[in-house]
C-alpha cells in the first residue's frame, strides 16, 4: 500500500456539509491537510470551513451539486486555485431514503442512483486527469455496508452503494503503476442527519468522529478497501455467505 503524507495537500470531500464528510474534514485539518469542502448547502459548508480554521487548518469552501458534471468542474477548478491541485478525493456525497418494499418509484429511485452513482463518477472524471498527470495521490469513496448484499426497503441504497463499491474495484485494477491509490470506504452505521431517520435498531453505532478517524488512517495508508467497525466487517461478511433461502427468511422478518 502507498501511503500518503497529507501535510499541505489538497483534498477535496464531497458532501462537506455534514455527517461523515464534515467531520473528516476536520480530522484531516488536524493531519494538516488543506481542505476543499463541497456541497450544496453553503452556510453549514461555512460553518464546517470554520470549524477546520479552529483547528488550525486551511479550507475553501463551493457550492456545487454532484449530479451537475459541468457545474462540479467549475467549483473543483475554483478550489484548485485557492489551495492547489487536489492530491486527494473523497467522493462523499450521497442519500438514503427508504423504498417502499418492492416499488420502484419516480423519481425518488433515480434520484437516489443518480446522486449516489452518477455523482461519484462525476467527481472522479472532474479531478482524475490533472492527478493521473501528476502520478500521484488517492481517489476514495463512501460506500457502505449495505453495498454487500440487497436489504429489504433499501432496494435503491443498496444498489448504488453496491454500484460504486465495484466502480473502484475495478478502478483499482485499472490504476495500478499509475501512482493513484484507489479506496473504498464501507461505514457501518453512524450517526449522522442521514441515520438519524431510521425507525429501526442500528447496531454497532458510531459517531461521526470515531468514524473520521478510522478512514483518515486508512487514507494515509492508502488501504484499498476499508470496511467498518469490526463487528459491521464480520457482519458483511457473513452476509455475502448466507444462502439465499436463509437470506430470504431473514428479510421476511422486518415485513
Amino acid at each position: 500500500m502507498a501511503r500518503h503524507d497529507l501535510r499541505d495537500r489538497h483534498v477535496l470531500i464531497t458532501g462537506a456539509s455534514s455527517g461523515i464528510g464534515a467531520a473528516l474534514a476536520v480530522e484531516l485539518a488536524r493531519r494538516g491537510a488543506r481542505l476543499g469542502l463541497m456541497a450544496r448547502r453553503s452556510e453549514l459548508l461555512e460553518e464546517v470551513k470554520a470549524s477546520v480554521q479552529e483547528v488550525g487548518g486551511q479550507a475553501a469552501a463551493v457550492v456545487a451539486d454532484v449530479v451537475d458534471p459541468e457545474g462540479l468542474a467549475a467549483g473543483v477548478a475554483q478550489l484548485e486555485e485557492e489551495l492547489g491541485p487536489v492530491y486527494g478525493l473523497v467522493a462523499n456525497a450521497g442519500i438514503g431514503i427508504p423504498t417502499a418494499r418492492g416499488h420502484i418509484q419516480l423519481p425518488r429511485d433515480a434520484q437516489t442512483i443518480s446522486i449516489n452513482v452518477n455523482g461519484v463518477i462525476h467527481a472522479v472524471a472532474a479531478v482524475q486527469p490533472g492527478m493521473l498527470e501528476r502520478g500521484e495521490g488517492f481517489l476514495s469513496v463512501v460506500s457502505s455496508v449495505a453495498a454487500s448484499r440487497g436489504l429489504p426497503g433499501s432496494g435503491a441504497y443498496c444498489a448504488s452503494k453496491a454500484a460504486v463499491s465495484t466502480l473502484f474495484e475495478s478502478l483499482r485494477l485499472d490504476l495500478r503503476g499509475s501512482g493513484l491509490s484507489v479506496i473504498a470506504i464501507h461505514p457501518g452505521f453512524v450517526t449522522t442527519p442521514m441515520t438519524q431517520k431510521n425507525r429501526f435498531h442500528m447496531p454497532f453505532l458510531m459517531g461521526p468522529e470515531r468514524a473520521a478517524r478510522i478512514i483518515a488512517r486508512a487514507l494515509e495508508r492508502g488501504q484499498a478497501r476499508l470496511t467498518f467497525p469490526w463487528q459491521m466487517a464480520m457482519v458483511a461478511w457473513l452476509m455475502k455467505r448466507v444462502p439465499n433461502i436463509i437470506w430470504d427468511r431473514l428479510g421476511a422478518l422486518r415485513k
